[in-house]
């Protein structure tokens, strides 16, 4: 493959001994910066020829080599490591060989650098790789200089009061600093709050800024977008709940406001708010239900469907129930357009409870063609079914790929495709439907701050609900409408 290929047999520990982290990064153009150690790890800042930062890495001395930890590839390990990591990513940029591999060319490219350092300088990293790894949990708040203080204006416009923001699921999650510059705005003044995005491992990976900006005769606006090297992949997530022999109430929701709100509005009305765990995804894709599915593999909690009644809320909900059904059935998100979504249901009809399920699914379907798109062409007359027909939920069998359910991208369908799903296929935990009135639960906490639950009210909703006619729509929440 190289024609040194020989020479490279058991180079992997020689480099690792030898060769110098410090070196190498000022090698390539890495600059020390004194102002950003911590706990004895020195920061190296690359940047580009505009100034902007491109990379972050600090260093640690271990017992065998130096670790590193790396703000643009979310990365760490050794040296080598961090050469065969930067070699993959700009494989875009060289030639396309198949037969590369990177890891050889890591260590030539390094025994090369080696060759051309005449002597190693003699830099003392004092971090340790354990001081190292207490950054990597923590690695944004503590760069950024991020402050727990909340900014109280910030809030107040939400409605949400500094007791919430205080309150135990939220004490670390929540931050704050100043100064804002996107694109050609630059307002050094202005407070941010912002809210860590995590993996799976409770390992920061980025950060979730929100502001509201004003400009005069102009009205507020909202914005929110990812900081610096962050991971939209990632989510945010309130801490866990701790002494508590409930099963976790894991509430997905759209965005942490929405998670504060939530739990301002609950609080002293509803006692479970105490074993609730809040979840918000930057994005729903496949790499985030990944790491949702890590999640779940650690801890079985029982996952409460809490996003705002809206188009994209009801949307990253199709994704995950999706998701959690896959794990157990061959369902699969085939295609959601703008004006119609499909799902793949791969189901063998040969075995009993499979076909139960189709049963199941066809009756619901059936139900809501019947119920909730015909009985409008009785109340507008004959005319009205050609508007009507864009509105059916189809099931259909296609022979190549399986049964298929099509059905409208609208808020309505989206719902009651939710809870067909949940309802129909068992799965290993507990799913729940818990939706406002208001459509988000800031506006709900905002609106209906003398609100209470009427408990005979939600009976009786239930009761309906499980008879499959109709109910009014404005229902404040649903709880537990099926759990599987």
């Amino acid at each position: 493959m190289y024609d040194n290929e020989s020479k490279l047999h058991d180079v992997i520990p020689k480099i690792l001994a030898s060769a110098s982290f410090h070196d190498y990064l000022l090698h390539n153009q890495y600059e020390l910066d004194p102002e950003r150690e911590m706990s004895g790890l020195p920061c190296y800042i690359l940047k580009d020829r505009k100034g902007k930062i491109d990379d972050v890495v600090y260093l640690a001395k271990g017992p065998r080599y130096v670790y590193f930890y790396s703000y643009e590839g979310h990365d760490s390990g050794s040296i080598v490591d961090f050469v065969r990591n930067r070699i993959e990513r700009r494989s875009d940029e060289q030639p396309f060989n198949p037969y590369r591999d990177s890891l050889i060319e890591a260590c030539q490219h390094l025994l090369e650098f080696m060759a051309s350092q005449k002597f190693a300088s003699d830099f003392d990293i004092k971090g340790t790789p354990d001081v190292l790894e207490s950054l990597t949990e923590r690695a944004y708040s503590l760069y950024f200089y991020l402050s727990e203080a909340p900014y109280e204006p910030f809030f107040s416009h939400y409605g949400i009061q500094l007791g919430t923001v205080d309150s135990p699921p939220f004490k670390g999650r929540i931050f704050s600093n100043k100064g804002l510059k996107i694109d050609d705005l630059n307002l050094p003044n202005t407070t941010n709050t912002i809210f860590p995005l995590y993996n799976y491992k409770m390992e920061e990976q980025g950060l979730w800024y929100f502001n509201i900006l004003q400009s005069i005769g102009q009205e507020r606006e909202e914005i929110n977008f990812s900081g610096m090297f962050s991971d939209d992949d990632s989510f945010w997530m309130s801490n866990k709940i701790s002494g508590s022999q409930k099963v976790v109430r894991m509430t997905l929701v759209d965005t942490p406001l929405e998670a504060l709100s939530h739990y301002q509005y609950h609080k002293g009305k509803n006692e479970d708010v105490g074993y609730r765990r809040y979840i918000s995804f930057k994005n729903i894709n496949d790499e985030s239900l990944f790491q949702f599915g890590k999640l779940l593999e650690q801890n079985p909690f029982r996952l409460i469907l809490s996003s705002s009644a809206t188009l994209e809320g009801l949307s990253n909900e199709l994704r995950m129930v999706s998701y959690v059904v896959s794990r157990s059935y061959n369902v699969q998100l085939l295609h959601m357009g703008k004006e119609t979504i499909q799902l793949l249901l791969d189901l063998d009809l040969q075995k009993e409870s499979e076909k139960e399920r189709f049963v199941a699914l066809k009756k619901k379907v059936d139900f809501f063609n019947k119920y909730y798109v015909v009985s409008t062409a009785k109340a507008l007359g004959p005319s009205s079914k050609v508007f009507l027909s864009k509105n059916l939920i189809n099931l259909n069998m296609n022979e190549n790929e399986g049964l298929i359910l099509q059905f409208p991208n609208n808020v309505k369908t989206l719902y009651h495709v939710i809870r067909y799903l949940i309802i129909v296929f068992p799965v290993s935990m507990k799913v729940d439907i818990e939706k406002p009135l208001h459509k988000s639960w800031v506006t709900q906490c905002k609106l209906s701050k003398n609100d209470s639950i009427n408990k005979q009210n939600l009976t009786d909703t239930l009761e309906i609900m499980s008879q499959e006619e109709l109910f009014e729509p404005d229902t404040v929440f649903v709880y537990e409408p099926r759990s599987i």
